[in-house]
């Protein structure tokens, strides 16, 4: 089997245990950076190159739902980032299957797992899978 590379991945989520459950899950391989917010991951994207993104879709704030992981790819897109990285929603919102559609055809998601689902072997094998996939705009 060939090996996988050590990719670089950034995490949007805005919950701690979340974090924790995909740092645990892919640390040992790749790097993973964390963002909680739409702005800390535009930042970060600026400053680095990602093989990755994956995404909560709805990041909860004291004000109630918002759609920072939609924003994020949104903006990726308008940025000219997308298409060229790949994105996995790992999302608990994703028991609503029209944003889950959404997601799939607006954005060229690779996947989406949602949270209740959520199993960290598996993580490990889409990711693997994703990193050694080429990108269909690759020439």
């Amino acid at each position: 089997m060939k090996p996988v590379k050590r990719a670089q991945i950034l995490h949007l989520e805005n919950k701690a245990e979340w974090l924790r459950e995909v740092q645990l899950a892919l640390s040992d391989e790749h790097q993973v950076y964390s963002a909680t917010s739409l702005q800390q991951a535009v930042k970060l994207f600026q400053e680095m190159e990602f093989d990755l993104v994956i995404a909560d879709l709805d990041l909860v704030k004291d004000t109630g739902e918002d759609e920072q992981g939609f924003r994020l790819i949104d903006a990726l897109q308008a940025a000219g980032i997308l298409p060229g990285n790949r994105v996995i929603i790992l999302s608990g919102f994703t028991h609503q299957e029209e944003r889950t559609r959404r997601a799939f055809r607006d954005y060229d998601v690779w996947d989406v797992i949602p949270k209740d689902k959520y199993d960290p072997a598996e993580l490990k094998r889409e990711v693997a899978e994703v990193i050694q996939t080429p990108l269909h705009y690759e020439s």
